[in-house]
């Protein structure tokens, strides 16, 4: 059925954190998509790259 409908296993892995998410003593670590953090990576890799050496 996942394969079918990709869109299923996102709402799975919400269903899941949801779950998990209801004591108060859970830790939960929410992986990023690289490409949410990328254009980040590229700004500060930018930047240190137009700084004069010291």
């Amino acid at each position: 059925m996942i394969e079918q409908h990709p869109t299923a296993l996102q709402l799975r892995y919400l269903q899941t954190l949801l779950e998990l998410g209801g004591s108060q003593a859970t830790t939960i670590v929410f992986p990023a998509p690289i490409d949410l953090i990328r254009p980040f990576i590229e700004r500060a890799e930018r930047a240190s790259n137009s700084r004069p050496a010291t």
